[in-house]
């Protein structure tokens, strides 16, 4: 039912159960028509009414079935009618009430509540009786303070725009939440009043404009995702140091945090990104964590261009190790410690001169080094035996792939080898040893003169060999078969009788692409 002037709520006068929803709005000023309405079965919505200054008329209503609505009335002073409510099955959203000062009347446990954009809310006094339940706090200009949800245990909590609020006071209740979210409240200076919550789902921290420290969750124990990001003041993870384990933890974007220090009782961790934070010098978030225990994390750091130092701890075994944009990194030397990683991934690295500190690997599943100016040579890797993948791309002073492991002590087998854009790059002997590569591809290497140290290599199943200007001959090329696709082009020293030659050698054509190798030399019978 639709009621827009007073005249339509008499139609409900005497009635107690209301079958279906209510809309309540316009120039409806009072309510007293409902006074003997104790349920709705449906959704009670009041919005957009002119006069309505209170909910007296609603004092009997005790339970709703979907949903309660109060959006944009213009006068709205109190929900104190509403203090008989003890039952909402659905959300209640109490939303753009310009002069709403109170909300006394909804203490309900409800599965979801929403205060958003009621700027003359100063406090959440009302919410006295919420014990659990997702909340939702947004945009209330005058909101100073939290005292309401002083019996607040468990559930979500969301706080969202709201500047006035300087402190979390008023959540000592708080122990296990789903979701903790802070975000945009600028006169947040620490999260001091939360100090009972012990485990958290998602904690999700970003652009707060004045929190420089997260003291507060001193007595967090246990997280599953922990978000920290474009916070202008947070210099390290101070506040942290009773977390024992998190799946995963993001710290990117914060302008002046300077180290990852703080987390002294860490032991289990699965993901570490650490993106955008332009002067981080430390990043230690694993430091204390002792020898011998059973962590495989992969971690990612990117675009910290003044990350000089990565403690580890006593992890030796890494999922993932990824490196990118830290320009002051001179080497890995940090990595010492680890006997095991799956993936290694270094590129973008405009310092870095070495990969001192991977000699104790033996196999990785896959290996990336890419547009590192300065790095000139791969000795370090000199322990690898397998590599199931490997990607050389833009490393303008790599002349050699020498100390790319011992391949030929492996098992010969690789998924995948990209050598590209590496300029000066003119010996990949290295790579002697391997047998069969599903896709290999050399390409852009301009210096490259001969594929010398692929004699070994019998099956291929995609071959691209494009793009480099000084190839001139495929004699080091062993395969007798291609399995799928070859491409052999704009190789500009490349004579056609090389690639001519080099067909006649395999056991069978497969799909290919020959154009534009215009090299002139004569070729060896």
């Amino acid at each position: 039912m639709n009621a827009n002037r007073q005249e339509d709520l008499e139609k409900l006068r005497g009635v107690s159960v209301l079958d279906g929803r209510l809309t309540i709005g316009g120039e409806v000023s009072d309510l007293s028509p409902l006074a003997c309405l104790t349920t709705i079965t449906g959704r009670l919505d009041i919005n957009d009414t002119f006069q309505l200054s209170t909910l007296d008329g609603l004092d009997a209503l005790s339970s709703i079935g979907m949903r309660l609505e109060v959006m944009r009335n213009l006068s709205l002073l109190s929900l104190s009618g509403l203090s008989s409510l003890r039952q909402v099955t659905g959300t209640i959203d109490i939303r753009e009430n310009p002069l709403l000062e109170s909300l006394t009347g909804v203490g309900v446990n409800v599965g979801e509540l929403r205060v958003i954009d009621n700027d003359s809310l100063e406090s959440l006094s009302g919410l006295e009786t919420m014990e659990e339940g997702e909340l939702w706090i947004e945009g209330n200009d005058r909101l100073a303070t939290l005292d309401g949800l002083g019996n607040l245990r468990r559930g979500s909590l969301t706080v969202f725009d709201s500047d006035a609020l300087t402190s979390l006071e008023g959540l000592g209740a708080i122990e296990e939440l789903d979701e903790l979210a802070i975000s945009e409240s600028d006169g947040l200076a620490s999260l001091e009043g939360i100090e009972r919550l012990a485990s958290v789902e998602h904690l999700f921290l970003w652009k707060n404009r004045q929190l420089s420290s997260l003291r507060g969750l001193d007595g967090l124990v246990q997280a599953g995702f922990i978000e920290i990001g474009l916070n202008e003041r947070l210099v390290d993870l101070t506040g942290l140091a009773a977390l024992e384990t998190v799946n995963s933890l993001e710290v990117s974007g914060n302008p002046s945090m300077v180290s990852l220090d703080g987390m002294l009782s860490l032991r289990g961790i699965q993901y570490l990104t650490v993106s955008g934070n332009p002067e981080l010098v430390s990043a230690g978030a694993l430091a204390h964590v002792p020898s011998g225990e059973d962590l495989m994390p992969a971690l990612y750091f990117s675009g910290n261009p003044k990350l000089t130092r990565i403690d580890l701890g006593g992890v030796t075994h890494l999922q993932m190790f990824s490196v990118s944009g830290c320009d002051s990194l001179s080497d890995l030397s940090d990595l010492a410690g680890v006997t095991q990683l799956a993936a290694l991934g270094v590129g973008d690295n405009a310092g870095l001169m070495s990969l001192t500190g991977v000699e104790q690997l033996s196999e990785l599943e896959h290996l990336s080094i890419s547009h590192n100016p300065r790095l000139t040579d791969l000795r370090p890797l000199s322990g690898l035996r397998n590599i199931y993948g490997i990607g050389i791309v833009g490393n303008p002073a790599l002349t050699t792939l020498d100390g790319l492991g011992s391949l030929s002590e492996g098992n010969g087998v690789t998924d995948s080898v990209t050598l590209e854009d590496n300029d000066a790059l003119v010996d990949i002997d290295a790579l002697r040893g391997l047998v069969h590569v599903r896709q290999l591809t050399i390409q852009g290497n301009d210096a490259l003169p001969a594929l010398t140290g692929l004699e070994d290599l019998a099956e291929i199943t995609f071959l691209f060999v494009e793009g480099n200007r000084s190839l001139a001959t495929l004699r080091g090329l062993g395969a007798r078969t291609i399995a799928a696709w070859m491409r052999i082009a704009h190789n500009d020293s490349l004579p056609s009788c090389e690639v001519e030659a080099f067909m006649d050698r395999l056991y069978w054509l497969p799909e290919s692409t020959i154009e534009e190798n215009n090299g002139t030399g004569t070729c060896s019978p």
